[in-house]
């Protein structure tokens, strides 16, 4: 199986393989920096600066969409959703929200979820799900760079596919009995989780904490429109 291309103005769920049946949306957290991080590593005044990955792993921390929410006065994750992916120009113009996007309120050193990729801040939990029913081994798709990866589930390898969901945008990781998949959206902050069972993604959400929401039948990746 590899990487799934989802049509944006169909049903999440009309469009999944048959190996799966459910479907959730997870929200990447946004990212914080220590204290005048962003200052220490501008070059000059009012540059634009983002932390990498390998900054993101050492001293980043996530930030909930919860605590954004809060404090730009969003009423709901939609709202917030909205705003960020009109702030990327990712939207057709007679679908973008100015004033959602203008709304959002960042501290200097926060930023925003990596766009495209699974969430770093996620990605162990991830590898933790795929190998919860006893699979044997992970793969990894990207379509851009047509890598497609399968590796044995043992604890350097599992640091390997961590490594390649870092490395790579627009990537699905997956378990060889199909019982999970966890996909990158493209010009979004959320990734999917797919499942065979519900019950299952209910569970793993009440569990891992997880910002997000399970899929119904009307849910499309734009869900806020």
């Amino acid at each position: 199986m590899e990487y799934i291309w989802f049509e944006y103005d169909k049903p999440i769920k009309s469009q999944l393989p048959e190996h799966f049946k459910a479907a959730a949306i997870i929200l990447s957290p946004f990212i914080s920096m220590p204290l005048n991080w962003t200052k220490s590593n501008r070059k000059y005044e009012y540059e634009h600066v983002f932390p990498t990955l390998d900054q993101i792993k050492q001293c980043g921390k996530p930030v909930t969409w919860q605590e954004i929410m809060k404090k730009s006065k969003f009423k709901d994750y939609g709202e917030l959703a909205w705003g960020l992916v009109t702030s990327i120009a990712a939207l057709k113009e007679e679908y973008r929200n100015q004033f959602l996007a203008d709304k959002i309120n960042l501290n200097e050193d926060e930023y925003y979820p990596i766009e495209d990729n699974l969430s770093i801040f996620l990605i162990k939990d991830f590898v933790d799900v795929l190998t919860s029913k006893g699979a044997k081994k992970i793969s990894f798709s990207n379509p851009i760079f047509d890598v497609n990866k399968t590796l044995e589930v043992n604890e350097a390898n599992c640091i390997e596919i961590c490594k390649l969901c870092e490395e790579y945008r627009e990537v699905m990781i997956y378990d060889d009995n199909l019982d999970f998949a966890f996909l990158s959206v493209f010009d979004s902050f959320i990734n999917l989780f797919l499942a065979k069972e519900e019950s299952d993604i209910i569970d793993i959400l009440n569990t891992k904490k997880w910002e997000g929401f399970i899929c119904d039948d009307n849910t499309k990746i734009y869900w806020f429109l």
